[in-house]
């Protein structure tokens, strides 16, 4: 067995907050839509979009393939007048946005709002407007680092036609997806930019137990919360950095490159219930204010329904300091939070 090293979370997790009780919500008295749901890229004529994946309703309020087919002639006309380089580009992401696994839904990654505004400055006085009421740039989300949306493609193209190409690779990130800073002599193929200087680490560096980055992000965030390890590992990892937190989902702990789950088993067979609700409720708490929120609404031990996840479990919940084991973890029983009160999440830069 092997000690688990991720400091920063530790110190949260050894700080004693109170527990707080969970918090039970009242049913809603008017039928919810179904939850969102990722489905295969339907609309041929994005098929030359990076990704496979799109859900509807997409932003411009969309429900299918023949509600987007009655607007797409309006927009192909735009890319035809080539009123802005990347209008397809665009125009596809807001058609047929790119799609995230996530929980209790899956969520759309839309284009960056800073994309929306170029867009609109080259083609927006060709719009319908109905298209123009619908196609609101406030809606687009800002950039915060990645995976928050999606930036424009080709940034490392426009700066080489602007004659700066010396900012490529020269350890100043100008673009918002890290692309001018990737596939350098310095950041090989498959490495994690620290998001500042010339300095790239494999991913097996990552939460190791010591710092690499300068800026100390490689050992930051070393437990989270998500709805699974399948969507955390599906996630992009160019950078050490978390662009959200989620507000709820399974602890789930990341060590040099390996992610997995906290096993709670070890707490039912050694603790007395009501001591391991308080180690529980504490955990959760501690855990909610390292990812910048201000409460804790539900703390649950479940069944985990994952096949092939490594587990961590406190070895010694007591103690001064809390030391997390790898071990199995045949009961497959979990820890489940759900955080409450918004903070702040982490800007890249």
């Amino acid at each position: 067995m092997k000690s688990l090293e991720v400091q920063e979370s530790l110190k949260a997790l050894n700080a004693q907050i109170s527990p707080q009780s969970a918090i039970s919500t009242l049913p809603p008295t008017t039928t919810l839509p179904p939850p969102r749901k990722c489905n295969k890229l339907d609309l041929l004529y994005c098929k030359h979009l990076p990704y496979n994946i799109s859900s509807y309703p997409n932003i411009l309020g969309h429900r299918s393939l023949a509600d987007v087919e009655e607007d797409v002639i309006a927009f192909r006309e735009l890319v035809d007048a080539e009123c802005y380089p990347l209008a397809y580009d665009f125009i596809c992401q807001v058609l047929q946005p790119a799609c995230q696994l996530s929980h209790p839904e899956d969520v759309l990654q839309l284009p960056c709002r800073s994309f929306c505004r170029e867009f609109w400055n080259g083609c927006g006085s060709r719009l319908p407007e109905k298209i123009k009421r619908a196609l609101d740039c406030s809606n687009f989300p800002e950039y915060i680092g990645p995976g928050s949306c999606r930036p424009k493609p080709g940034c490392v193209q426009a700066l080489q036609s602007k004659a700066l190409s010396p900012r490529i690779c020269d350890g100043v990130i100008d673009c918002p997806d890290l692309s001018d800073e990737k596939n350098c002599a310095y950041c090989r193929d498959g490495y994690m930019h620290c998001g500042v200087g010339r300095t790239c680490i494999p991913h097996t560096k990552r939460c190791d137990g010591k710092v690499d980055c300068p800026n100390g992000s490689d050992e930051k965030d070393c437990l989270l919360l998500a709805p699974s390890v399948h969507v955390l590992k599906s996630q992009s990892w160019s950078t050490p950095h978390v662009a959200k937190y989620n507000k709820e989902g399974y602890v789930v702990f990341n060590e040099k490159g390996t992610i997995g789950k906290l096993c709670t088993a070890n707490l039912n067979a050694t603790l007395p219930e009501t001591e391991m609700d308080n180690v529980l409720q504490t955990a959760a708490s501690s855990l909610c204010t390292l990812l910048t929120y201000t409460g804790v609404a539900l703390v649950e031990i479940r069944i985990d329904d994952e096949e092939d996840v490594p587990y961590v479990y406190m070895e010694d919940p007591s103690a001064p300091e809390i030391t997390f084991v790898r071990a199995p973890c045949p009961s497959k029983e979990v820890l489940y939070v759900r955080c409450s009160d918004l903070g702040t999440n982490p800007l890249l830069f």
